[in-house]
């Protein structure tokens, strides 16, 4: 949409270091996905609570959503601030989304799936639930996901600011 109606151009005019402007809108992108993120985790635990009753499980279910969501929108985040920049189309973005949900979803059971970011948030998620839905030699593929979401990350932070930078005013 900013680069529709030529709002980025504005922004990344101002006299405010470019990273900043990133920073703040990456900041904000979080705490409006980590509100929605709170809003489906109280009506989750409320309907949870009516049907088991069980603090404990509840609590799991709390850590386990909780887990799921601080790796997607982390790696989310990052990755579509970059693919925003590098298409300027809002179409081509949730285009991708989908496509890696999609992907997500199929390959989640996968005992490679801690290669893809999202799929492996979901299983160690679970692993507070329930051991039993983790990867076979868990530690491996702990250390190997987590690994690999901090260098996805640092890549998609690097592109997004060489990105701002490499804009003609």
């Amino acid at each position: 949409m900013e680069f529709k109606n030529k709002m980025y151009l504005d922004w990344i005019t101002y006299p405010i270091p470019r990273f900043q402007l990133l920073f703040s809108k990456l900041f904000i992108s979080t705490i409006i996905m980590s509100a929605i993120c709170m809003m489906q985790l109280i009506v989750l635990s409320v309907f949870y609570f009516i049907i088991d009753g069980n603090i404990a499980n509840i609590l799991r279910l709390t850590a386990s959503y909780i887990i799921l969501h601080v790796i997607v929108v982390t790696i989310i985040t990052f990755v579509f601030a970059a693919i925003i920049q590098l298409t300027k189309n809002i179409v081509a973005s949730i285009s991708i989304g989908i496509g890696v949900s999609l992907l997500s979803m199929i390959l989640m059971a996968a005992p490679f799936s801690f290669l893809i970011p999202t799929a492996f948030g979901y299983r160690l998620g679970l692993l507070v639930i329930d051991s039993g839905y983790y990867y076979e030699g868990g530690l491996a593929a702990t250390i190997t996901g987590i690994g690999l979401l901090f260098l996805i990350n640092a890549t998609m932070l690097t592109i997004n600011l060489r990105l701002i930078y490499q804009k003609k005013l």
